[in-house]
């Protein structure tokens, strides 16, 4: 079969976890068989209007696009408003010669929508929605924009149609369809997709970094957050138990990525006087990954106004690597009770200050319990998050489109 992935952004020049899960989809379903190329945006400066390249042995086409990130709001939706268009003109003739089986949609974006449509009715493509954040609604639940604004309906014209337009709605796990379900009651073609990693650990014969030399932390039980650091994450209730064990001497906290409140951070910890506290920009995939194999715990977080239950595709990583987790999550998140009864970590609520610093202070006191703990995450990962997973369960909901219909 012809399957066609449509990511915001792709390897290498992309440091986000999506990309790099989307990746090794890309790789696992190749492996099976099927012919595999991404179609991606790619910048405003390549001199065509597509750009055809192989990374690791996947096809990629680029096509040309403005800046989706760093350049305001503004831009990113008119940017991102535009993908399908831009995408359209340049792919058509490429497309309509060799059409694809499957079309795997990821969101966000939610703009690829159109793009959905015109493969639907033009080549009756299979359509699977890898759906990974409601959009609109939790920029919605944060305050950034009004439920009755214009820009609110806007956004949410392009959600719905991108869910119109899809054979199949693939949510990350019980509770997120559930909770779609009575959101939009009349989208019934759903199934739970979990977020997915490819579970070989990277060997390297000599490092690029060493964190604990480059920032003197030999001897420091090091807790590792890395990925976006952005309003729905939330980091500075992760700060709040950094200032809240300045004086734990052995603790150390790393950040390292990119997003809206990075220099919020920054600011935060000069005004804390946080010496504890380390803070990285994004790394590249192979240097992020040699990170994680020098840290002792993987920090996630997310912001208690969340009213959607996410898991955030950083886990995957601290899993690989064996990491145990400390989760400081939203109010009656899956996550919570899945970290704590796999025992693979420490699961909370992040209004639960104490109870987090409590657990914080168990893992650096007991190296058995990191380890035990660290252990679990792995065989999390094995069981329920693989790529070979994900892969086979986008490629039977297209084997069982006919009697679905």
């Amino acid at each position: 079969m012809r399957i066609a992935i449509f990511p915001d952004e792709y390897l290498p020049e992309s440091t986000r976890v999506h990309a790099k899960m989307l990746h090794e989809l890309a790789l696992e379903l190749k492996r099976l068989g099927n012919e595999v190329v991404i179609i991606a945006p790619g910048h405003s400066k390549q001199q065509t209007r597509l750009s055809v390249c192989y990374f690791n042995g996947i096809e990629v086409w680029r096509f040309k696009s403005g800046i989706l990130r760093g350049k305001g709001r503004f831009h990113r939706a008119l940017n991102e408003t535009l993908l399908s268009f831009r995408a359209w003109i340049a792919i058509r003739n490429k497309a309509m010669e060799s059409p694809f089986d499957i079309c795997i949609n990821y969101s966000p974006t939610i703009f690829f929508g159109p793009l959905m449509a015109w493969f639907k009715k033009n080549r009756t493509s299979y359509v699977y929605l890898i759906l990974r954040d409601i959009f609109p609604k939790w920029v919605i639940d944060e305050g950034v924009i009004r439920k009755d604004s214009f820009i609110a309906r806007y956004f949410g014209y392009f959600e719905h149609l991108n869910y119109r337009n899809s054979d199949k709605i693939g949510l990350m796990s019980k509770s997120t369809l559930e909770h779609f379900k009575d959101l939009y009651p009349e989208y019934c073609n759903l199934n739970i997709l979990p977020n997915w990693a490819n579970c070989d650990t990277l060997k390297y014969k000599a490092q690029d970094i060493d964190i604990r030399v480059k920032f003197e932390l030999k001897d420091k039980i090091i807790f590792f957050y890395g990925g976006n650091i952005g309003q729905a994450q939330n980091v500075f209730n992760l700060l709040k138990l950094a200032n809240e064990m300045k004086d734990v001497n052995q603790a150390h906290f790393l950040f390292v990525g990119q997003g809206d409140s990075f220099q919020q951070m920054i600011e935060y910890c000069e005004l804390n006087k946080l010496t504890n506290v380390t803070y990285m920009p994004s790394v590249e995939q192979d240097i992020y990954e040699q990170i994680l194999g020098q840290v002792d715990v993987g920090m996630v977080c997310l912001a208690e106004s969340h009213s959607v239950n996410h898991h955030p595709g950083k886990i995957l990583g601290y899993m690989k690597y064996s990491l145990p987790i400390l989760a400081c999550l939203n109010r009656g998140n899956d996550l919570i009770e899945l970290i704590n009864n796999s025992k693979s970590g420490f699961g909370h609520c992040c209004v639960d200050i104490i109870d987090i610093k409590k657990s914080a202070n168990e893992l650096i006191d007991n190296e058995y319990l990191r380890q035990c703990m660290g252990n679990n995450s792995r065989k999390l990962l094995e069981q329920f998050f693989s790529t070979e997973n994900a892969a086979r369960i986008i490629l039977n909901s297209y084997s069982s489109r006919s009697s679905e219909k």
